[in-house]
């Protein structure tokens, strides 16, 4: 094990229902299991004053009193949702900025990297390029002692969910197997059902989750309750196989809906890859620890040099180039928070504007680039990728 550290975490509003936010309140546990001093500074100030009921206790009394008190020495560990105020704030000399999601996806905005960050993500289906800090929280509602005893019996009950999202409208091959299947149907958000509890009744009961978010733990959720889930629209490009652990029973095929109806998933597998990924938080984070150990000499050797900052400023551009050419595959993305019918409404007449202005500025861009500059094939394609 590595020497006592000081961590202090940028930490978002405490919220159950998101496994991101979760993962950070993981990741101190874990830290200070191992032997190392935790701090908190909130991600938003106005949020915690006002919302300061909804922390547990032990979490309360971790937080700074406020950003110019936090230890010079400590080592901030930033989520990429951060605002470059709050990052600007923070009198951290080393930072590790901790990517739970893609990049700009959720803030549309790049982040400003220094040449000395560590950069990590969350796993592999964030990014391959960067230490994977995979830990994966524990779900009590699962009940998994009682493994053995026989399961909820499924009924005809398919699962909307849209989350993250830029499509709303439900394809005729889903509308055609509820029709002949008789299947109820559910539409389930951030703030419907109201409990932890709820959720997991309906996803051990229903037959199929339809998620119009291909990153979010719900997918992941849904298949250790022996549900499988068909993701509508993989805008992210995401190859499940890139995950940290098996995943059984996510699929994007049309081809695979009804046998996966039929059939369910094998939920014993399911959920044997999941305690053994839960056995291996600690081995994981106490690794993520000696990184930063060996990072942060590597980086005050070569700052000392010429050669050395020259290197560190040209991986750091490689950084932000992989981020905007990450990002410029997505397309624009939008955030569903509130109940909906059985089809989610439309997207606001505010981001529908802003979904048709980047459309039309993206085709701008392509006629001045092929019909003006003469850029063509691979080339305009980069030029298109990086607006």
């Amino acid at each position: 094990m590595t020497k006592q550290l000081h961590f202090t975490l940028v930490m978002p509003h405490y919220t159950f229902s998101s496994n991101g936010v979760m993962v950070l309140y993981l990741l101190a546990d874990t830290l200070e299991q191992l032997g190392h001093r935790v701090t908190f500074v909130p991600q938003n100030r106005e949020v915690f004053v006002e919302r300061r009921a909804d922390y547990p206790p032990r979490y309360l009394e971790k937080f700074a009193a406020d950003y110019g008190a936090v230890d010079p020495e400590s080592i901030a560990i930033i989520p990429e949702t951060t605002s470059p105020e709050i990052v600007s704030s923070l009198a951290s000399k080393r930072r590790v900025w901790y990517l739970l999601n893609k990049p700009i996806l959720l803030t549309h905005k790049p982040i400003i990297y220094r040449p000395e960050d560590l950069v990590v993500t969350y796993s592999g289906l964030v990014s391959k390029i960067y230490f994977n800090l995979f830990i994966l929280r524990e779900i009590p509602e699962l009940n998994l002692e009682s493994i053995g005893a026989p399961v909820m019996p499924k009924e005809d009950l398919i699962l909307f969910y849209y989350g993250k999202s830029r499509k709303s409208n439900v394809p005729g091959n889903i509308r055609k197997l509820i029709k002949s299947r008789g299947a109820k149907v559910i539409v389930i958000n951030r703030i419907f059902p109201k409990s932890r509890d709820l959720l997991f009744d309906l996803l051990k009961r229903a037959r199929l989750l339809v998620s119009y978010d291909p990153f979010t733990n719900l997918n992941y959720e849904a298949t250790l309750c022996g549900t499988p889930c068909y993701i509508l629209d993989n805008y992210m490009n995401l190859d499940y196989s890139d995950f940290n652990l098996p995943l059984h029973g996510i699929f994007e095929s049309k081809q695979e809906i009804e046998p996966y109806y039929d059939n369910g998933v094998n939920r014993e597998l399911v959920i044997h890859n999941y305690k053994t990924a839960i056995s291996n938080n600690r081995p994981i984070t106490d690794e993520f620890t000696r990184l930063c150990e060996d990072w942060f000499n590597l980086m005050d050797q070569l700052g000392q040099s010429k050669a050395g900052r020259r290197l560190l400023f040209q991986q750091n551009e490689l950084r932000i180039l992989n981020d905007q050419l990450s990002h410029g595959k997505m397309g624009f993305v939008h955030i569903s928070s509130a109940l909906h019918a059985y089809v989610a409404p439309p997207l606001r007449l505010q981001d529908r504007m802003k979904n048709r202005l980047t459309r039309i500025r993206w085709r701008i861009y392509r006629m001045w680039y092929k019909h003006f500059c003469g850029i063509r094939g691979v080339d305009l394609d980069d030029r298109l990728n990086n607006i």
